[in-house]
């Protein structure tokens, strides 16, 4: 474009607006040249007024006032002369490039910029950034008005420096001549031998930070063969890390290569560059993007512009993702989602008509995932079927100033009261309630709903409107999205909630999982609480598992229970009936439930064969029925081995510490739950009476009865209480007998029971206060802290400085508390380390009862012993089971240090 004639009058006014607002900050930083202006495409007398400034700016020993008169233009060495002096450094701002790029004839300012750099003694001075940004405006200010033979000039100029010799050898040092003659062009036989010369992983192991300084991507980008240019970047392993590179990609090799695109994104870890990434590749329309949009929905971090794009541009949407459904490919089900809401936007008879263009049967499956979705078929509510209740609920809402843009209708799937769908307008008065709503105080409309509506539809309403938010970056002031998860989600929700807050305090998210459990909280169910309790057990993260903690704590507080009678009543029997069975029932077919070996959940047909897993529904199946059972089956998997896993831990804890219940808690609890009680019959369990003393040991049938080890029927009559036997309990015979029953009923205990490895005192230590043969060991803090807090034991009391020096494991049964310690520098922060990040287990001593503080190691210092007085045991008085438990705790920690 031709600029406008040059008004000095107008640029003084303009450059009176940039002064710094004081005379003390005079330096060309303060200066707000934003303020000026100044236009991309200058007059070279505009441009040179616009050049004194800023030498006069730079120049703290001179005054605007003495910026001389336009009585000429300057001539190449004159400008080369005041560069030198004064702009190095200041000439890499940005306002500065376009007043460069006019200054000159663009082949005398090359030759300018080019002789200065190549003679300056002060390379540094030319920074990488304002090379960049020269490279930069010259490409897009100067060169599309260079004549042919300022084209010529130039490259004759730079043809020389074009060697595979010349190519930096310093991976922080620009190749600018290189960069500028990719931009000129000519060249290309030149550039390819450089780029050939560049070893495979030079950009990846090598120096992985080159790539930000030499701009391979420009120089590969120059070579113009489409299939040069995506060889080369895949030998180099390069990514498309900018706006520019994402157009330059696109233009050069179209839709051969789009995944090098979306590959690029993926491995973007900064949030906003990953958008910027995003919404210039969304600039391409096609089907083959829809493709790889769907696939950054779920795997980038820039989740939302890709799922925009797609509800953008139904129509390639619709094409580019019904092939993956086809396919069965890992994204399926994502696409079937995204489709199911186009559906819903009047886009159902297009899906349909390109359904109609492929096979017969492959057409019917897509359609019933689409359309067929348990629901969507029920008719909507109107004015004349909507129940009385749910018209005075909707009465109740209050429409907001601002309401969400973020979430319609369309997105979420139905939810269904009594054979008929909520319609549009109830769903978006839903959203407003449940925006409104809390755990303690939802809105009336909420309460109806949940009240009256069906549990398994609010359950994936809940759960589609949370990922929904997770997919437009959960923005913070939205988290009511989240807490519907609390408010309508059931044990479906719970079992996909958990492994998410497990992982969030990892990625900076550390208060999103807290919500997250008070979520679980909210939902209440066995399930739901189950998964608590596991988070408070074991996780990466203390900061959670303390919160887990603390909730769990809350719950057994408020139902006047203990940690551990709580956990007994958190069990969930998985939809079992009281015999412990369940049929899945497909109208011609059934199929029952059955619990394989390590506590595998399986199936067994009628002819008696056990089945890892359901068998597809065919013809001839009710297809409502097989579609409901094929979805509890999912969840009952998902729940028993959770169950599984968590029971298996706590079990075995219980044993060690000796743990034990009433007659009567251990009928309610085992043998007639449903799910624990196929676990109770992996175990052998001993009866006491009331003064304490083992008087029986038995095992539970598969009829619920009890027998002991000569499969004599056996009663809880005169047994006080109720523990798992431990191998020191038993006499050589009777550990042998019971270990022929196992072996023959081909019992697999969920942990090692009969064969557990026992430990014992040397006859040293037996009147020593503490054990100390691990005091030489050194330990990684983390796999200390880890290990043994994974094995029952928790951590003492905190210190100022959040550190604390010892670790406690109390067995009930016994009466005592063992402790490990005196650590010097482990902090309840295992990621902040003073000293060497190595701790010693300097002695292991034992207590009477639960100590009275947990502050300091007893044995030793005189501050801690005052602490436990009278409290301390010789360790020959400790019992041998404690003992026992307590040395294959501290050999397992020493089994990890390698």
């Amino acid at each position: 474009p031709q600029p406008p004639a040059f008004d000095r009058a107008n640029c003084e006014a303009r450059l009176a607006k940039a002064r710094p607002d004081t005379t003390s900050a005079s330096s060309w930083y303060y200066w707000r040249w934003d303020k000026a202006r100044i236009a991309k495409v200058l007059t070279q007398e505009e441009a040179q007024f616009w050049f004194f400034a800023f030498c006069t700016a730079a120049d703290p020993t001179k005054s605007l006032s003495e910026l001389p008169p336009m009585t000429g233009l300057l001539s190449a060495d004159e400008v080369a002369e005041l560069l030198r002096k004064t702009l190095y450094v200041h000439m890499l701002q940005e306002i500065a490039g376009p007043v460069l790029c006019s200054l000159l004839p663009g082949a005398e300012l090359f030759k300018v910029l080019f002789d200065l750099t190549k003679g300056n003694p002060n390379p540094r001075s030319y920074t990488p950034e304002w090379i960049d940004i020269f490279c930069g405006h010259f490409q897009s200010l100067v060169l599309p008005c260079l004549q042919p033979e300022e084209i010529l000039q130039i490259r004759s100029q730079l043809q020389p420096e074009i060697t595979v010799r010349n190519w930096p050898q310093n991976q922080y040092e620009r190749p600018w001549a290189f960069i500028l003659i990719a931009y000129i062009d000519g060249m290309r036989d030149e550039l390819k031998t450089v780029v050939e010369s560049w070893p495979d992983d030079y950009y990846t192991k090598q120096f992985p930070y080159a790539a930000h300084y030499q701009h391979p991507e420009d120089i590969i980008f120059s070579l113009r063969d489409r299939k040069e240019i995506i060889a080369q970047f895949r030998r180099l392993g390069l990514k498309l890390t900018t706006p520019e590179h994402i157009r330059a990609w696109l233009a050069l090799t179209e839709f051969d290569a789009l995944e090098a695109i979306s590959e690029s994104i993926i491995a973007q870890t900064n949030k906003e560059i990953a958008v910027k990434l995003t919404k210039t590749f969304g600039l391409a329309v096609a089907p083959e993007v829809a493709v790889l949009m769907l696939q950054l929905t779920t795997e980038s971090k820039s989740a939302k512009p890709a799922h925009e794009w797609l509800n953008e541009h139904p129509v390639e949407t619709i094409v580019g993702l019904l092939p993956i459904i086809k396919s069965r490919s890992r994204f399926a089900s994502n696409a079937v989602d995204i489709l199911q809401s186009i559906a819903k936007r009047g886009y159902e008879p297009f899906i349909r008509l390109q359904l109609d263009m492929l096979d017969k049967e492959v057409a019917e499956r897509i359609s019933a995932e689409i359309f067929d979705t348990g629901n969507s078929n029920l008719p909507i509510l109107d004015d004349s079927t909507t129940p009385d209740w749910l018209r005075d609920a909707l009465k109740t809402v209050t429409k907001p100033k601002k309401v969400s843009s973020w979430v319609f209708a369309a997105d979420l799937p139905a939810i269904t009261i009594s054979g008929y769908q909520l319609n549009p307008e109830q769903i978006e008065m839903l959203l407003l309630s449940l925006r409104q709503s809390t755990f303690t105080e939802p809105q009336a409309l909420v309460k109806a709903l949940k009240h009256y509506g069906d549990k398994h539809s609010l359950d994936r309403f809940a759960w589609k409107l949370f990922e929904r938010w997770l997919v437009v970056g959960a923005p913070s002031k939205e988290s009511w999205a989240m807490s519907v998860l609390g408010l309508f989600g059931s044990d479906t929700s719970a079992l996909k909630l958990a492994p998410m807050i497990r992982v969030w305090p990892g990625e900076s998210q550390h208060q999103r999982a807290v919500n997250g459990l008070e979520c679980l909280r909210a939902i209440g169910t066995d399930t739901a609480l189950m998964q608590i309790n596991g988070i408070a057990q074991k996780v990466k993260f203390q900061g959670i598992k303390n919160r887990a903690q603390e909730c769990m704590e809350g719950i057994a507080s408020d139902r006047n229970l203990s940690r551990a009678q709580l956990e007994d009543r958190i069990v969930p029997d998985c939809g079992l009936d009281e015999h412990g069975k369940r049929i899945f029932d497909f109208g011609p077919r059934q199929f029952q439930f059955v619990l394989g070996e390590n506590l595998k959940p399986l199936v067994r047909d009628s002819d008696g064969k056990a089945k890892p897993d359901l068998p597809k529904p065919n013809a001839k199946d009710d297809r409502e029925l097989a579609n409901q059972s094929v979805a509890d089956w999912k969840l009952l998997k998902k729940q028993v081995s959770e169950v599984a896993k968590i029971q298996a831990v706590r079990l075995e804890q219980a044993m060690a510490t000796g743990r034990r219940w009433s007659s009567n808690e251990f009928s309610l609890f085992f043998v007639q739950h449903p799910l624990m009680n196929h676990i109770a019959q992996l175990l052998i369990w001993s009866g006491f009476d009331k003064s304490g003393k083992l008087t029986k040991t038995f095992r539970v049938s598969e009829d619920r009865s009890l027998a002991d080890v000569n499969e004599e029927t056996f009663s809880l009559e005169g047994i006080a209480q109720v523990g798992i036997v431990h191998p020191l309990l038993l006499e050589g015979a009777e550990l042998s007998a019971w270990g022929e029953v196992v072996s023959d009923y081909a019992i697999v205990p969920p942990f090692a029971q009969l064969g557990r490895p026992v430990y014992a005192l040397e006859p040293l230590e037996l009147e020593s206060e503490e054990i100390t043969r691990f005091k030489d060991i050194d330990i990684p803090i983390i796999t200390l802290v880890r290990t043994l807090e994974n094995l029952g034991w928790e951590k003492g009391g905190l210190h100022d400085h959040g550190d604390y020096s010892i670790h406690l494991k109390y067995f009930p049964a016994a009466d005592i508390t063992a402790i490990v310690g005196e650590y010097e520098e482990v902090f309840v922060q295992t990621n902040l380390q003073i000293g060497n990040g190595f701790e010693k287990i300097d002695g292991c001593c034992f207590v009477k009862g639960l100590p009275k503080s947990t502050w300091s190691y007893p044995v030793g210092g005189a501050w801690g012993r005052k602490e436990y007085e009278d409290m301390i045991l010789i360790l020959g008085q400790v019992d041998a089971l404690v003992i026992s438990e307590v040395l294959k705790d501290l050999y397992t920690v020493r089994s990890k240090v390698t």
